[in-house]
């Protein structure tokens, strides 16, 4: 067998494995239920019974589920006890006698959705790289964080990975901590160019493009952004200054609405949107491009609660392709985030810090877009909708020089 058919035959598995971890950790899974049989289950991945099993046994070794001979699959943890599972797993047999190098990864404490999905990506791809992983949680990058790296360099670790900061956080502390350890400490700054020549942030313009134009294609003319309110947020900035770009490039109105998190400013900025989510047969309803899923997920509860048809009068694309995003009413169309690209990143970094060496990254675009029901998309164009999509992804990603994933 082939090194990527391998590789593609793990990822199927552990999709099944991640994605019911993040249902567990959004709270569409609690403790005691029971999970989808694995026929369902088979059905909802498109995945085959053998696959589906695998992963159901992964959790079931972690004692995150229990199978029961004749009921099925239930759910065991939940919380903290989900993360300390899950933990002890990613450090099972990291001793300090042995002679497979191992990389740290100090993580902050207020896990989510992408922090689980990016480090289970982490952890699998330093396997397949013959390394291990020793992870660690810390509440900032304070003098916490120097002590817990002091430790985790005495246990064998010969460079740290911080995976991701808090968006708007003043980095001082992490600066501190590079400079204080005596390991390389490698972290994400997904603003940086990724290649000589490449322009700061080009992957949020790729990301942001894509949606814009596939509303366009659908027809769309009111075309809006809709995003978080928070200031130090750079990727707020690089997305709301691609969607303002193609605006003005295309001759039509730029309409922003950045909330803070209260659901009584996303239904103010619902009813100022009010007169353009009126749809006909001469004009689509308003179509609007979220920061991410979290965003578009908040936004279709507050439609709702106006009456509003989705995706008739609202159409939504959201980022990340988060498990909620699958069961919302209508289901969200969203753009993935390339969770492989960010490690594959961030282990040859740590190799290279530690054979004292540099690596030159080739971008690539490994984001594609899951057309559901949010954007109209199916309801208009049926399975042409994805093709549709697919597509653009090729042609954007041409445009802006970065070559797309294999199978995109």
């Amino acid at each position: 067998m082939s090194k990527e058919s391998s590789m593609a035959r793990r990822a199927a598995y552990e999709k099944v494995r991640d994605e019911i971890v993040s249902m567990i950790r959004e709270g569409l899974l609690r403790p005691g239920d029971r999970l989808p049989s694995e026929k369902e289950l088979a059905q909802r991945f498109r995945l085959n019974h053998q696959t589906v099993r695998r992963g159901l046994a992964d959790l079931a070794d972690l004692r995150v589920i229990e199978r029961r001979v004749g009921s099925g699959s239930f759910v065991r943890l939940g919380g903290d006890d989900l993360d300390q599972a899950l933990a002890s797993q990613m450090d099972k047999d990291h001793v300090a006698e042995s002679t497979v190098p191992m990389l740290g990864v100090l993580c902050l404490t207020d896990y989510d959705a992408f922090a689980t999905k990016l480090l289970n990506r982490l952890h699998h791809l330093a396997a397949g790289h013959g390394l291990q992983i020793m992870i660690r949680v810390v509440s900032d990058f304070g003098d916490e964080a120097v002590a817990t790296v002091q430790q985790m360099i005495a246990h064998g670790c010969r460079a740290i990975i911080v995976p991701w900061a808090r968006q708007g956080e003043f980095t001082e502390t992490l600066w501190n901590l590079k400079r204080t350890v005596s390991v390389p400490v490698v972290s994400p700054d997904l603003h940086e160019k990724d290649a000589p020549g490449k322009e700061a942030g080009w992957i949020d313009l790729v990301r942001i493009e894509i949606a814009f134009r596939y509303f366009q294609e659908l027809g769309h003319r009111r075309i809006a952004f809709f995003g978080p309110y928070e200031p130090g947020n750079l990727t707020v900035s690089r997305r709301l200054f691609a969607y303002t770009r193609l605006a003005n490039e295309s001759g039509l109105a730029t309409r922003v609405r950045l909330v803070k998190a209260s659901s009584a400013e996303v239904l103010e900025g619902l009813d100022e949107w009010a007169p353009l989510c009126v749809s006909s047969e001469q004009e689509r309803g308003l179509a609007v491009i979220c920061y991410d899923d979290d965003c578009a997920l908040r936004l279709i509860t507050s439609a709702h609660k106006r009456g509003l048809d989705l995706p008739r009068d609202l159409a939504l694309i959201g980022f990340n392709n988060v498990a909620l995003g699958q069961v919302s009413d209508p289901p969200l169309t969203t753009i993935e985030f390339g969770y492989d690209r960010l490690a594959e990143r961030l282990v040859e970094q740590a190799v290279a810090a530690i054979d004292k060496r540099q690596v030159t990254h080739n971008p690539v675009f490994r984001e594609r877009m899951i057309v559901r029901e949010s954007c109209g998309g199916r309801a208009s164009l049926g399975e042409v909708a994805q093709q549709m999509a697919d597509r653009l992804a090729l042609e954007v990603a041409g445009k802006h020089g970065v070559a797309p994933a294999t199978g995109v």
